[in-house]
């Protein structure tokens, strides 16, 4: 039997949508998970099984083909746990296909039928929005950021079982809104409290009136990120929009704890001065090759609202695209010969090798550049270094 249930696949910071696919055919038991899944997703086959048993459902003794479409698309993340469990379910006639008729299920199932929190639920909430599902499916854990999208309606569950009870009936449960509200800065600074610096203070309220850019320079310790991590208590409040965005950004990064949602402050970040561009901003190519990359526009957009906090290192990307693309590196190459280790005789055998050679080791002592006042050993080696590979050669077989 065929089953299939929505949900949604999140790239960049926004969600895609999926459709879960499961057919229960005739043959030996046996798992497979096709349409480009993550290694995090083929794992599912084991929390998924794991689950059903301990939620008391039966694991359908037969062939089980789970298709996640588009097919070229990468899924990522342990999301499509739960709208496989539902679809397996389905398609093994222990629920009916039709509770879970234009629903979007996301989450993270453990071994015991727990529902776990998943990354990019705000994502979701405005892909269910815009393309009009009848409902939400997710933990309950991520109703807070989800309620913030207003107009996209919400069901939440924290067991397996307890959601299937709530398809069963057809009375799906709204998640509760989060009692507790993460504060972007709450270590109490403020730009009042530097004492001094009257022409930075005055171009951080410049720029913060004007929303300015604002490059700050200067040898270390003399203030600049003090006064950057200020800059933000100047600042207007987020709006909707911009509020979203930042939670948006804050769910898909796993930055966001569990029942919270960041106050509408302007965060700040302070990363290194080494970074890169790349780093920076994030980026990467689209996961769809019929489908142009513009995630990286996207990221841009949405970093935007993100207040950085460079130490010059603005100033040295400029120098160095003033200095053009770095040239391939030339391997390294001599026109001197390769000199091999050098064999020094033994102690005993000095005096006969003196003795053969006439006055010396190694010709004549005066042309050594070893004072004459060195040990006789130590100038000799010192001889010895400077013949050549011929004049070795003789010597060995001497020797």
């Amino acid at each position: 039997m065929l089953a299939a249930v929505h949900s949604a696949a999140v790239i960049g910071v926004d969600a895609h949508p999926v459709l879960v696919e499961v057919d229960v055919a005739r043959g030996l038991p046996a798992w497979s998970i096709v349409g480009l899944a993550s290694n995090a997703v083929k794992e599912a086959r084991e929390r998924v099984c794991a689950a059903l048993v301990n939620a008391d459902f039966e694991v359908p003794a037969r062939r089980t083909t789970v298709n996640l479409s588009p097919a070229d698309q990468v899924k990522t993340g342990t999301a499509f746990d739960l709208p496989i469990a539902l679809a397996v379910l389905a398609a093994s006639g222990q629920i009916e296909p039709s509770c879970v008729e234009g629903l979007c299920v996301a989450g993270e199932l453990g071994l015991d039928g727990t529902i776990r929190p998943i990354r990019g639920a705000l994502s979701m909430a405005r892909l269910v929005a815009q393309r009009g599902y009848r409902a939400l499916v997710l933990p309950e854990a991520n109703g807070g950021e989800a309620l913030l999208v207003g107009n996209a309606p919400l069901a939440g569950a924290r067991t397996l079982g307890e959601l299937v009870e709530q398809l069963r009936s057809g009375q799906l449960t709204a998640p509760a809104a989060p009692s507790v509200t993460l504060a972007a800065h709450d270590d109490g600074l403020d730009l009042s409290d530097v004492a001094g610096q009257d022409t930075a203070k005055r171009a951080l309220e410049i720029a913060a009136a004007g929303a300015h850019n604002l490059l700050l320079e200067g040898p270390p310790g003399a203030g600049k990120t003090m006064l950057a991590r200020r800059l933000p208590t100047i600042l207007p409040p987020l709006t909707s929009d911009e509020h979203l965005e930042v939670v948006a950004i804050h769910s898909v990064g796993g930055i966001l704890p569990a029942g919270t949602i960041p106050s509408r402050t302007p965060p700040f970040r302070a990363p290194h001065h080494t970074i890169s561009q790349a780093g920076l901003i994030g980026g990467g190519v689209s996961s769809s090759r019929s489908r142009e990359s513009t995630e990286l526009p996207r990221m841009l957009q949405k970093s935007a609202r993100i207040r950085h906090h460079l130490d010059a290192a603005l100033a040295r990307w400029d120098a160095a695209q003033e200095l053009g693309p770095v040239p391939p590196r030339r391997a390294w190459r001599s026109d001197t010969p390769i000199r091999r280790p050098t064999r020094i005789p033994r102690r005993d055998r000095v005096p006969a090798a003196r003795a053969a050679d006439g006055p010396g080791l190694h010709g004549d002592p005066a042309s050594c550049r070893a004072s004459s006042d060195r040990p006789a050993p130590m100038a000799d080696h010192r001889c010895r270094v400077r013949r050549s590979s011929a004049d070795r050669r003789a010597e060995f077989r001497h020797d």
